[in-house]
């Protein structure tokens, strides 16, 4: 059985990619995490290590907080991932989503600048997925996802706390129907 690493950003779609990775029969060995020194939160999303610790625990698979400074960022990425395959791991799963995701590409070839030189395979079980689909099969595996961000000039705060379900998927539609950024 293959050893990985979930690259864990505390999301809907890097847990939806561990259990897929798990259900493929990957091993995930951990939650990969790079926490920024300046900040002392997750890169980019900023959630606060203890979340991502609460999140790991409830999972019941051990979370690798790796520190690292914005200067350097993928260097430090390498270097996790030269160490973890020390440590046996062979693999990296990422969340990402290609269709409708204009920033597919670049973060495709950042995965490869990363893995590749370190001879780690990539896996990316949402890629070739849409959104709604992809929060359609959260809501029917039981995932409890709530909001815990939302950018202002776009949903607002009200969004705040939200739980995904069929009421908020069907509100996500409309709005992306209404406009593609999802304003109204």
């Amino acid at each position: 059985m293959k050893e990985v690493i979930v690259s864990w950003s505390g999301g809907k779609d890097c847990t939806l990619a561990c259990y897929k990775a798990i259900k493929s029969g990957l091993k995930v060995k951990y939650l990969a995490s790079i926490i920024t020194e300046n900040s002392g939160r997750l890169w980019p999303h900023l959630l606060s290590p203890e979340t991502l610790r609460m999140q790991a625990e409830a999972i019941g698979i051990p979370l690798l907080e790796w520190p690292s400074a914005a200067e350097g960022y993928d260097d430090n990425y390498r270097r996790m991932l030269n160490h973890l395959k020390e440590d046996g791991v062979n693999g990296v799963v990422f969340g990402d989503v290609n269709i409708g995701n204009s920033f597919a590409g670049k973060h495709l070839n950042w995965i490869k600048s990363v893995c590749e030189p370190t001879g780690m395979e990539y896996h990316l079980p949402l890629w070739e997925d849409n959104r709604a689909t992809l929060l359609g099969e959260l809501i029917e595996l039981g995932f409890e996802v709530r909001i815990l961000a939302a950018d202002s000039t776009e949903l607002g705060e009200s969004w705040l706390g939200r739980k995904l379900d069929k009421e908020m998927l069907s509100e996500l539609k409309l709005r992306h129907s209404l406009s593609p950024n999802g304003n109204v």
